[in-house]
């Protein structure tokens, strides 16, 4: 099964790094930005958005950690964000090393994030993903999440 370890300062620099640039490269796969703008936009808006790093409030920041290996294969990364009226887990990122993936690590992390966020009282979990990530979109909808790609909402009040 795999853990969620509270990310360190060693482990966020490399992941935020891989993070932003993957958030560019998809930004233009979708005809949002440039292809010569897209990583210097994107790393603007992360220093925007994080201007404390690792330590800005309603930021989480995890490794994935496979239990039985202790083996580092991933990282997620949420928000807390407060919508209608209601808290909720924003998924910012899920990154799960090439030569982890189809190993069910991103889908048993997200069981990981479910069981905080119903231990904080969370009961919403979202995020967004584009249309050309069809893979992604498989494995959240297997995972209960619906509605549109940039906005998909899992209900844990739903979960049995």
């Amino acid at each position: 099964m795999i853990k969620l370890i509270p990310m360190s300062q060693e482990e966020y620099e490399p992941f935020m790094t891989i993070s932003m640039h993957t958030q560019a490269q998809d930004q233009v796969k979708a005809g949002l930005l440039k292809a010569d703008e897209a990583d210097a936009k994107i790393a603007a808006l992360g220093n925007k958005l994080l201007p404390e790093g690792l330590h800005t409030p309603n930021h989480h920041f995890f490794t994935l950690e496979d239990g039985e290996t202790n083996q580092k294969v991933g990282a997620l990364w949420y928000t807390i964000i407060e919508q209608d009226g209601t808290r909720t887990f924003f998924v910012m990122d899920i990154l799960v090393y090439p030569e982890y993936r189809r190993h069910g690590y991103a889908s048993q992390a997200f069981a990981e994030m479910e069981a905080k966020a119903l231990d904080m009282s969370i009961t919403r979990i979202a995020l967004n993903v584009f249309d050309h990530n069809a893979p992604a979109i498989a494995m959240y909808e297997k995972l209960g999440y619906v509605g549109p790609h940039d906005f998909m909402v899992l209900d844990l009040t739903t979960r049995g």
